[in-house]
């Protein structure tokens, strides 16, 4: 027996989905409710399907070569640090200095 019951039905256009068409109601809402369904992307010439679609693959771009504000920031937050790290070895460094020298110049006790 097949279940013709309606399990998930778009506002937006009317079309209904069955339990065993989970995977046309998936690709017809998206990933999530933040999603545009396909309904609402067809448009007289489907233009607007092509510029997102290009937005998105530029978007995926930018994040397989790690090219977002996300990895910038990553990157200019691991400078700094190096640079701040950089600059506390050198200044213990010349501390150490200073304190060798300064046992140097005292006099011995013997």
């Amino acid at each position: 027996m097949v279940d013709r019951k309606i399990h998930w039905r778009c506002f937006h256009c009317g079309e209904g989905f069955t339990k065993a068409q989970e995977r046309w109601a998936r690709q017809h809402f998206g990933a999530d409710e933040m999603e545009t369904p396909v309904c609402l992307m067809r448009i007289p010439g489907e233009h607007h399907l092509l510029e997102r679609l290009r937005r998105q693959e530029a978007e995926l771009a930018a994040y397989r070569a790690e090219d977002t504000n996300l990895h910038r920031a990553i990157h200019a937050m691991s400078s700094d640090h190096a640079q701040a790290l950089r600059r506390e070895e050198e200044r213990g460094y010349e501390k150490g200095l200073r304190d060798g020298q300064a046992l140097a110049l005292t006099p011995s006790e013997a």
